[in-house]
C-alpha cells in the first residue's frame, strides 16, 4: 500500500502520483496495481490533524486529461470538479513493483567504517564528522536515527554529526516497502490563502 498526502496552490483537474511543485516536476511514481480496488481511497482534510473526508469512488479516477479527453493512467489521479487549493489530499492506494531505496545510507555507513577501521584502508582516519544543510542535514538526521553508528566490533560511536536546518524538518521513507525517495508531507496549506507563494496575492508581505 502507497499513501501519499499533497496540497496545492491552484486547482487542477489531475494529479501525478509522484512529486508536483507547482506542476510535474520529477520523482518517479509507484503504479496501482489495481485501478478497482476497494482499498484505493482519496480522501480530503483542512488541516493535518483534521478529520478525513473520503471522496466517493465515482467521482475520481486513476486517469489524465490527454488533448481533453480522459484517459487511463496507472501514475495520475483523475478528480471530478477538479482539486481545490489549500485543502490536503490523501490517496492511500494499492501499488506494484517496489524499488529499493535506503542503500545509501548502508554503504555511507559501511565505507566510512571502512576508512576508520581497516588497517588497509586507502584513506585512514581516525574520526568522522558530518555537517549538514537543507537536504544534506535531513540526510544525516535520518542516517543517525535509522542506521547505526557504532560498530558491532569495537562497540563504539564512529561518527559525531550535526545535522543543522534540515529541510522541512522531514525523513526519507527508506523503512517502508513502497517509499518515496522524494516526497514529504506538505506544509503549503499553513499559509492563509493555500498558496506556496511568500507574498500575498496583494503583492504584500504577509
Amino acid at each position: 500500500m502507497v499513501r501519499s498526502d499533497f496540497a496545492l496552490s491552484q486547482k487542477i483537474d489531475d494529479m501525478p502520483l509522484g512529486h508536483i511543485m507547482l506542476g510535474p516536476s520529477g520523482g518517479k511514481s509507484y503504479p496501482a496495481d489495481d485501478a478497482a480496488s476497494t482499498k484505493n481511497v482519496l480522501t480530503v482534510r483542512d488541516v493535518p490533524e483534521g478529520p478525513r473526508q473520503s471522496i466517493p469512488r465515482r467521482q475520481w479516477s486513476f486517469a489524465h486529461s490527454v488533448e481533453g479527453k480522459l484517459a487511463a493512467d496507472s501514475h495520475f489521479i483523475h478528480l471530478d470538479g477538479g482539486f481545490l487549493p489549500g485543502k490536503i489530499y490523501e490517496i492511500v492506494y494499492e501499488a506494484k513493483d517496489p524499488v529499493v531505496v535506503g542503500v545509501g545510507l548502508a554503504a555511507v555507513r559501511d565505507f566510512l567504517s571502512y576508512l576508520k577501521y581497516d588497517p588497509q584502508a586507502t584513506a585512514p582516519v581516525r574520526r568522522v564528522y558530518a555537517v549538514g544543510i537543507s537536504q544534506s542535514g535531513r540526510f544525516l538526521r535520518h542516517f543517525c536515527t535509522r542506521t547505526s553508528t557504532r560498530t558491532s566490533k569495537a562497540g563504539r560511536s564512529w561518527m559525531a554529526s550535526s545535522p543543522m536546518w534540515p529541510a522541512r524538518a522531514g525523513q526519507f521513507q527508506s523503512s517502508l516497502r513502497a517509499a518515496f525517495a522524494r516526497r514529504a508531507t506538505n506544509v503549503q496549506h499553513l499559509f492563509p490563502d493555500g498558496s506556496l507563494s511568500l507574498y500575498r496575492p496583494s503583492g504584500k508581505r504577509p
